[in-house]
């Protein structure tokens, strides 16, 4: 992915605030990506996208799963926004 793409996420300090304020700058990261796409997407290409690493992805995905701002395709297990967003 061209690094012109990606959707900056703001490097934190060490602190229990900044790793808070970091994983909330992930999250928005993840929703912008998903939002701003035209077409589903997978965990990988969201995390080419913005940056952030598979892992990180994948749970911030199922909390937007859990909480209706994000869809799954069970077939094509790509994700889009849902009625919540």
């Amino acid at each position: 992915m061209n690094e012109a793409n990606r959707i900056p996420v703001q490097a934190t300090g060490q602190s229990a605030r900044n790793a808070t304020l970091s994983s909330f700058a992930k999250g928005l990261a993840v929703f912008e990506c998903l939002s701003d796409s035209p077409y589903p997407m997978g965990v990988i290409d969201i995390g080419a996208r913005t940056g952030i690493e598979k892992s990180a992805v994948q749970r911030i995905i199922n909390t937007l799963v859990q909480t209706g701002y994000f869809l799954r395709d069970a077939q094509t297990r790509k994700y889009r926004v849902g009625p919540k967003a």
